[in-house]
């Protein structure tokens, strides 16, 4: 008497980072290769079927990798260790690009001689209170903004009477 049969595997191959093309989310996907062994006796003896399937952390979507685009898979992959360093990566990277915009932002902005409200750097007038704000002339020997009614640079130093 002769017992035969298969049994399936799933193996954890690694991760990846990509745009989902479901959910549209740039996110994790788990890489799971799934073999089927022929069995016999209850012994698995040879793999007879192997697919990849990439399954999207953010909305749980599962993708048949195609097999002509197998070996571009494991060129991308990443061990869990790779993924959170680039994760790690990615987070320093945008708390540095948010505090860039915050400094920016904060160049932008200035505060009203009359009221003390915060208002946009290029403003003539406060949007609060109405108060005419001092325009400000630049030099004409270093380009530094400089008060109107100054008769030196304090920048350069230069003699704006003369000009």
């Amino acid at each position: 008497m002769l017992i035969w049969g298969n049994k399936g595997y799933s193996d954890s191959v690694g991760f990846l980072l990509k745009t989902c093309q479901d959910c549209g989310e740039f996110t994790v996907f788990y890489v799971i290769q799934h073999r089927k062994k022929f069995t016999l006796y209850f012994i698995p003896t040879f793999s007879y079927s192997s697919k990849h399937f990439i399954i999207c952390h953010s909305c749980g979507e599962k993708f048949i990798v195609p097999k002509e685009m197998k070996s571009d898979l494991e060129e991308n992959l990443l061990s869990e260790d790779e993924l959170n360093e680039t994760l790690e990566n990615i987070k320093q990277a945008a708390i540095k690009l948010e505090e860039e915009e915050k400094k920016k932002s904060l160049s932008e902005i200035k505060k009203c001689p009359h009221c003390a409200k915060e208002i946009k750097a290029d403003s003539n007038y406060c949007e609060f209170c109405g108060g005419n704000l001092p325009k400000k002339n630049k030099c004409p020997f270093c380009a530094e903004e400089i008060n109107p009614d100054s008769n030196y640079c304090k920048f350069c130093g230069s003699n704006l009477q003369s000009t």
